[in-house]
């Protein structure tokens, strides 16, 4: 069940009471305040009738409503996950036209995501703030997932060239409710959730909530095992300053799936089943802690301020299986004598993050122009320290039948092969104004500066002796400024259009190490034109978008053709597309979500030949997913829906592709006021496709699937 919190005032800031005093001294119109008959703008997300719509996001930093955006921004909502049984990030996020995702790389895994044909890796967010680890993100303490499309260095900072996601999370109500959820399933699925809010007084609540997961995909020697604990406390609930604490901790120790080589550019034809891992040797161990302190204060109707202070701890340890062809083997070469190397790449790393972000919101007129003013400052502190190793030993399996109980009496780690320190630091004034410049008329424009300093220590070693053999010290300052623009034409309550522009950065220690390719190249820039429409129909409850765009990399990173390992900013990534989206009630008891995207991604300028006009990576030219329930009655539930995806290529050359996709999924429920019972069936049709793709191998996703779900409320 869907416990959203009640109303709550929403506007934030970050400065002493003396520059509040003289910011509210110098705005025309402020002394006015107590008179003012504009009532802030207030956070309304309680319902009786849970709905997939929501009409706002989280995020001070875009005051109002979703309708006042000039951009496209679509809401997962913890209904829609609830209903779909999406206990992932991933998950969630199949729901959102233009996001596909890429598959585990040279040690990377977690949450590898594409957003409108470029990597949106660095760009999760989790209540506004940088999440930058590198884990399988769970949705058990996640009330929204918020995707916000096209270039938003405005708002986020650096990177977001294709768009931003971020993660709201679940916070203390006064009220007092419990629930306890068990789900169990045919790949020895078994799952527990406990979500526990108890109000302290009339102004205080607590919230705690956990989670423990064991699955094993539907390959029996892959595994997902994690559990999460995540208490929260806020004091002052309603009145003019609210603080709140939280905590999340989340810990995997999971046997990594890497998926299926490829074969004349396209996924090997094997058995849905095989996996080419070391079963008893791969791992990918990962631990998350993630502290936070919000303060909010409102000192009247037209000035309130928000400090956010957050750090964050990231450990990993992966060492999986990618499975690579050996010897390239000639066509028309049988499948059972064929060899599959296993490449063992071994990386052992801690990621910190530590940001102080401070927010004030001023609502002001100057004549007949009514002001909702944003402004703030943003200071944070990352670190990423990682190990590599070199692995030897590992023995060839069969690609037809391969074994991944099998003896690997050579496997040896042989030494580090390498060592990366770095840190960056950014230091960020922005501020965006809303204005109402005339009844049915708003004008939306923004600002930031961001100052980013990296320094990046890089040691490479032989991993037999331990001799270093070579070693970099670099660093980096970039200072960028972003921006965006909008006009919203409303001329009633139902329909908005709106024209927009934004940009984006992309400095080359975006993750914090600085490559020798990379090294002393400014920032690569994008920005994004949007046009486009949004109407809420049904009284509001069911909302309708629909936007033309196009965003525009117009320096990107190419080799320069006078030094092979070096790059220059001579290229160019172009997306274009075309963007729908429904999302709420269609009629009482029948809702829907559905969205579709339609993109031409191409690399128009490249020194590299084979590149120039090629799609880029993971860049599919169609997205869509269709999901819809509707109540029978006496607490009876059916839904279902199917999402698809377009063909992806593992690579800018387009030489590797895995092909495009649909499949089916449907739900079953019974839901009474105080429990719910569900059974979601995912794959009806138990396809072969290919969720995630890379360079060098294809990841399969699950085949059919049944869950069965209890959720117990008391």
């Amino acid at each position: 069940m869907n416990h959203s919190a009640g109303i709550r005032a929403t506007v934030r800031a970050p400065f002493s009471p003396t520059v509040v005093g003289l910011l509210a001294a110098s705005l025309p119109g402020f002394a006015q305040a107590e008179d003012a008959t504009q009532l802030p703008d207030v956070n309304v997300s309680a319902s009786a009738e849970p709905t997939y719509l929501r009409e706002e996001t989280g995020l001070t930093r875009l005051p109002g409503s979703l309708r006042d955006q000039p951009q496209s921004i679509s809401v997962v909502s913890q209904q829609l996950m609830e209903d779909q049984g999406a206990v992932t990030l991933r998950q969630a996020l199949r729901n959102v036209a233009g996001i596909s995702f890429t598959a585990g790389e040279g040690g990377f895994s977690g949450d590898n995501i594409n957003l409108r044909g470029f990597s949106a890796r660095n760009d999760l967010f989790l209540d506004g703030v940088r999440d930058n680890g590198q884990y399988t993100r769970d949705t058990f303490n996640i009330e929204a997932v918020e995707v916000l499309k096209g270039p938003s260095s405005m708002v986020f900072g650096r990177g977001t060239t294709g768009g931003a996601i971020n993660q709201q999370s679940k916070r203390p109500q006064l009220d007092d409710f419990r629930s306890i959820g068990a789900t169990i399933g045919t790949n020895n699925d078994r799952r527990m959730t406990l979500d526990v809010n108890q109000q302290l007084d009339d102004t205080s609540a607590a919230r705690l909530n956990a989670m423990w997961h064991d699955a094993d995909f539907t390959r029996e020697d892959v595994e997902f095992k994690r559990y999460g604990i995540a208490p929260s406390f806020t004091f002052g609930i309603g009145t003019d300053t609210e603080v709140n604490f939280s905590y999340f901790r989340q810990k995997e120790d999971n046997v990594p799936f890497y998926g299926v080589p490829y074969r004349f550019g396209k996924p090997v034809s094997v058995d849905k089943d095989n996996f080419y891992g070391l079963a008893d040797e791969d791992f990918e161990k990962t631990t998350t802690d993630i502290a936070s302190i919000t303060f909010e204060h409102r000192f009247n109707d037209r000035l309130s301020l928000t400090n956010h202070t957050r750090y964050s701890h990231y450990d990993r340890e992966i060492s999986p299986s990618a499975p690579r062809i050996a010897n390239n083997p000639p066509a028309g070469t049988p499948y059972d004598r064929i060899s599959v190397n296993r490449s063992k790449p071994y990386r052992d790393g801690t990621d910190t993050v530590l940001a102080n972000q401070t927010d004030l919101t001023a609502r002001f007129d100057t004549g007949d122009i009514r002001h909702t003013l944003v402004s703030g400052i943003e200071i944070s502190r990352e670190t990423s320290k990682v190990t590599r190793y070199s692995v030897s030993g590992a023995p060839q399996t069969n690609l037809e039948n391969p074994d991944p109980d099998q003896a690997a009496p050579n496997l040896r780690v042989l030494g580090r092969s390498s060592y990366t320190d770095a840190s960056a630091n950014t230091f960020s004034l922005y501020t965006l104004d809303e204005m109402q410049v005339a009844p049915n008329w708003k004008v939306v424009a923004g600002l930031r500066w961001d100052r980013f300093s990296a320094h990046s220590l890089a040691d490479s070693y032989n991993a037999t002796t331990g001799v270093l053999t070579s070693s970099s010290d670099k660093d980096r300052v970039d200072k960028m400024t972003s921006g965006r623009f909008g006009i919203i034409y409303q001329p009633d309550a139902v329909q908005s259009y709106y024209i927009g522009i934004g940009s984006s950065f992309n400095p080359s220690a975006e993750t914090l190490t600085i490559s020798d390719a990379n090294n002393g190249l400014d920032p690569e820039k994008n920005i994004n034109y949007e046009l486009g429409a949004k109407w809420d129909l049904n009284d509001g409850k069911l909302g309708l978008r629909a936007a033309i765009f196009r965003t525009d990399k117009t320096n990107a990173r190419t080799v320069d053709p006078d030094q092979l390992n070096v790059n220059v900013l001579d290229g160019r990534w172009v997306t274009d597309g075309v963007e729908f989206e429904v999302t709420g009630r269609l009629a009482p008891g029948w809702e829907i979500a559905a969205s579709a995207a339609f993109m031409d991604p191409e690399i128009t300028e490249s020194n590299n030949p084979a590149e120039k006009g090629k799609v880029p990576a993971n860049a599919p030219k169609h997205t869509y997913s269709l999901w819809s329930t509707y109540q029978l009655g006496g607490g009876w539930e059916v839904g279902g829906g199917v999402q698809g995806v377009g063909k992806r290529y593992g690579n800018n050359t387009n030489t590797v592709a895995a092909p495009g996709y649909h499949i089916w999924d449907a739900e079953f429920a019974y839901k009474q006021a105080d429990y719910d019972i569900r059974v979601n069936v995912y794959n009806l049709t138990d396809k072969l496709y290919y969720e995630s793709v890379y360079g060098g191998h294809a990841v399969p996703g699950i085949g059919r699937t049944a869950l069965l779900s209890v959720d117990y409320r008391f």
